[in-house]
């Protein structure tokens, strides 16, 4: 029988998968066991029987993307998405609960998105998704109304007033559903006054206690916080200015991934979960008093700001503290398996950390790690032995004060070229290699586990060669591609680009090398294959 979108459920690339895997006809006595008025029509409720009728043997460990949410039993609506999601008995390695309640009328499920041949995973299994805490805090609201360049503290009635005072600032805060908002729209303006000061009622009864029992959230509505400072009484040309903060912080997206896989495989308990997830409140807190001591550090700053009709000097505005210099100069060199790295010394500076960028100066891993570990380098100068022959790397060099304060990673990012270690020369032409051998342009990133050099995806490297030979490319034919004079000194050669004398990336096809030692007249012929 087919669906509402005239679809027969052979019509479904998951019947498919199922049928390789060997488990479609469990899946159809499955779906006629839980469900026999569905049977064999594909329906996400067919297999009702809950998470405690999930067989284990099902399980199947998955790489790809996997997400949790809730599906309603109405589920006819979205059977097109059917190719896109797969049943959590055939699919998910371990279902993971969600700590939330259940809307009426919904059944939680576990999902999995499929990911399509040749694209990596964007989320990985059991990943946390919403571990950030966020928040907002106030650093300034002006007592009286003054002129625009006064942010002084005498003027701060965070400061100068207690916050048990029926004056404290701020005025109020609630939350108002949306359709409860008053506006001026359709409202007259005493309307509008009452609803945003609330006249005649104390400061408990307007500000929001979000732990309050007859405040818990019990649907899902749209609503959202109002927030009122003052009132004050402003005349022509007087300011009055609020300072705020937006703090997003938690754990690192690579923790995510790392804690939230034990999470779904159970390795980790409950509270553990529960204890890493509430570790990002610990960041949000670092990050609120970083702006606070921004805001402590503020400082005059020139120029103006310029609007669609007006322009308004930029005036005061937060300084976070400074960090020490940067080197005025980064330099780098190849050499026998590894790269030389020196700098300029900085005069507050206690060390330095380098930072490593493999195929491209912008492929900086998030977050960046040093090559030095936690310990600063306390020279101006570092051997880096981690490398890989003809791979391309590229180098930046930070400061660290006493206080740890480290510069700019970006200052020193781009002060110099690539490097890529190499070999010493080989007399033997019968030793040449030519990598990667058979070339294809899908072969991915050696830094990923690939055969091509990592930002350099047409590239082929001659190795074992003497200190100068003559390298010419022919094609099967024997028609001419290029000639590489190898004059470097060392025992490598890179083609980079891979093109003829037109400039013209070469074919798929057999291609020969004939190499010859300009100092001995020996030559060699060497075969590789391209496929692009």
């Amino acid at each position: 029988m087919a669906d509402i979108f005239g679809r027969m459920p052979e019509d479904y690339t998951y019947r498919q998968d199922l049928q390789e895997d060997g488990l479609l006809e469990r899946y159809e006595q499955d779906l006629a066991a839980n469900n026999p008025a569905a049977a064999p029509r594909h329906d996400f409720n067919a297999l009702g029987a809950g998470i405690g009728g999930v067989d284990p043997a099902y399980h199947r460990a998955a790489q790809d993307a996997q997400v949790y949410g809730y599906l309603t039993n109405n589920m006819l609506a979205i059977q097109s998405m059917v190719d896109e999601i797969m049943y959590t008995a055939y699919r998910l390695p371990r279902f993971v609960a969600i700590n939330s309640s259940v809307p009426e009328g919904a059944r939680q499920y576990g999902v999995r998105v499929r990911q399509r041949k040749g694209k990596a995973a964007r989320i990985s299994a059991g990943e946390f998704l919403e571990s950030e805490y966020k928040g907002k805090v106030w650093l300034y609201v002006s007592q009286n109304p003054t002129a625009f360049e006064d942010l002084s503290d005498a003027n701060n009635w965070f400061l100068n007033e207690p916050n048990t005072s029926e004056s404290a600032q701020p005025r109020l805060i609630k939350r108002v559903n949306g359709s409860n908002w008053v506006s001026t729209d359709g409202n007259s303006r005493p309307e509008v006054y009452d609803f945003i000061v609330e006249p005649g009622t104390t400061r408990d009864q307007r500000i929001f206690q979000s732990d309050a029992p007859d405040h818990k959230t019990t649907s899902v509505d749209m609503w959202a916080f109002q927030i009122a400072w003052g009132p004050w009484d402003l005349r022509p040309g007087q300011w009055v200015h609020t300072v705020e903060a937006w703090v997003v912080a938690g754990p690192h997206a690579d923790e995510n991934k790392r804690v939230g896989a034990q999470w779904a495989n159970g390795s980790i308990s409950f509270d553990q979960k529960e204890a890493f997830l509430n570790s990002g409140q610990d960041s949000l807190m670092k990050s609120v008093e970083l702006a606070r001591q921004a805001w402590r550090d503020r400082r005059a700053v020139n120029g103006t700001v310029q609007g669609k009709e007006v322009s308004w000097p930029i005036g005061v505005a937060p300084s976070l503290p400074l960090g020490p210099s940067w080197p005025s100069n980064v330099a780098y060199k190849s050499g026998p398996a590894q790269n030389e790295i020196e700098w300029a010394a900085v005069s507050d500076a206690v060390g330095y950390n380098l930072y490593k960028m493999v195929g491209h100066q912008t492929n900086l891993p998030d977050p960046p790690i040093a090559v030095n570990g936690n310990t600063p380098i306390t020279g101006t100068s570092f051997i880096d032995t981690d490398v890989v022959r003809g791979e391309r790397y590229f180098y930046a060099v930070t400061a660290v004060d006493a206080d740890g304060q480290e510069s700019s990673i970006f200052a020193t990012r781009g002060l110099g070229d690539s490097v890529s270690p190499f070999s010493a020369p080989v007399d033997d032409l019968t030793s040449v290699r030519i990598v990667p051998n058979p070339y294809s342009i899908l072969g991915g990133n050696l830094s990923d586990g690939g055969f091509n050099f990592t930002g350099q995806p047409n590239k082929l490297l001659f190795v074992n060669l003497p200190v100068r030979a003559i390298i010419r490319i022919f094609t099967l034919q024997g028609d001419l591609v290029t000639r590489i004079d190898h004059v470097s000194g060392s025992g490598d050669e890179e083609w980079p680009l891979m093109a003829n004398d037109n400039n013209q990336f070469i074919v798929s096809g057999v291609y020969v090398a004939h190499i010859t030692n300009p100092d001995t007249g020996e030559t060699d012929i060497e075969k590789f294959v391209i496929i692009r």
